[in-house]
């Protein structure tokens, strides 16, 4: 065991990757959903349980997410940690909101531009699941690069 104590900065850099890595887990049942308008009814069948089961795991996560929050920040230190704008983990997790929102509003205009009103060949269930995976799948991706570039550029 390491005699390394971890500073209530470091537990909230590791409560910040259980919540994006929750965000990306819902990101792929938002895909497993939209992708069963691509598959036959028999892989639709395991496209559900893997879909359940990837909620399982999420809701496990944002338990652990919990957690962790009430366990290892300490309450005093609690809401400036988690909410103040000058540290790193807030920023890259603005500058990944705004990657994904900038996104999402481009794949809503191409969808909005490539069907027309009465032809549309997917109902708006797809299309909603779709807009909710790329929204969650890009946020999540674009925290954990912009957080993990980040930390190497500190340690060098």
């Amino acid at each position: 065991m390491s005699s390394h104590k971890r500073s209530s900065a470091d537990h909230v850099d590791i409560h910040r990757r259980l919540l994006f890595l929750t965000m990306l887990i819902i990101s792929l049942v938002f895909a497993i959903k939209a992708g069963d308008y691509f598959t036959s009814a028999n892989v639709n069948r395991y496209l559900t349980f893997a879909g359940k089961g990837l909620a399982a795991i999420s809701i496990v996560l944002m338990i652990a997410t919990v957690y962790w929050k009430l366990r290892f920040i300490p309450g005093k230190e609690r809401y400036y940690l988690l909410t103040s704008p000058d540290s790193y983990v807030m920023q890259s997790m603005n500058r990944a909101c705004r990657i994904s929102w900038s996104t999402t509003f481009i794949l809503l205009c191409a969808i909005t531009m490539t069907t027309s009103k009465n032809s549309s060949t997917f109902p708006a269930e797809f299309y909603l699941n779709l807009t909710m995976f790329f929204m969650l799948a890009i946020f999540s991706i674009s925290f954990f690069i912009l957080f993990h570039g980040g930390e190497q550029a500190t340690n060098l």
